[in-house]
């Protein structure tokens, strides 16, 4: 089961769902606490962003696999399919693979500038947490040079563990870990 990016970004009619709605909404009033709490702002907003992203795509998220978008590039998605034949995720784990290009349509808007300004420096990321729970949420990133692969860990929108890679191999390779370790 793959989401597809165009299900996601020009659904207008999901996006202003109820449910969802509500989510969204919930997402941003726990970022207000945690604020209010004395966290990071962007800690914090970026936990809040991540779990948007999840709560958008919970439709397409399948318990204990990795889910990747129908539109992506070749490379990427020979990426997508080594992560998601290697990866063994625990049953209440939820995650995705999103690729640069997806990353990149969702992100920038075409006045945004030149595209070269916009190339990627990565190979993708992948968002997992508990599935519909957002208090944990593990942000992969599959730099490459010379930028460093890392996985850093949210948890109540604090930075509960931040683990840095000389390669993406490595980083793919210290992963299972990492998961489970944080959302066993």
């Amino acid at each position: 089961m793959k989401p597809a990016v165009d299900d996601m970004i020009n659904d207008e009619m999901r996006m202003n769902d109820p449910e969802i709605l509500q989510k969204l909404n919930a997402a941003k009033d726990r970022k207000a606490e945690r604020l209010r709490a004395g966290a990071d702002p962007a800690v914090a907003g970026w936990q809040c962003l991540l779990e948007e992203m999840l709560v958008k795509l919970e439709g397409y998220l399948v318990p204990g696999r990795v889910v990747t978008f129908q539109s992506v590039a070749p490379e990427e998605r020979t990426l997508f399919e080594e992560l998601s034949s290697t990866l063994e995720l625990p049953p209440q784990v939820c995650a995705v693979f999103i690729p640069p290009s997806v990353l990149q349509a969702m992100v920038f808007a075409p006045e945004s500038g030149p595209a070269a300004a916009r190339l990627a420096r990565d190979t993708g990321i992948l968002l997992a947490s508990r599935c519909r729970d957002y208090t944990i949420i593990l942000n992969t990133l599959f730099a490459v040079p010379p930028y460093a692969a890392g996985i850093d860990v949210y948890e109540n929108g604090n930075l509960l563990a931040g683990y840095s890679y000389r390669t993406v191999a490595e980083c793919r390779a210290n992963l299972p870990q990492v998961l489970r370790t944080y959302l066993r």
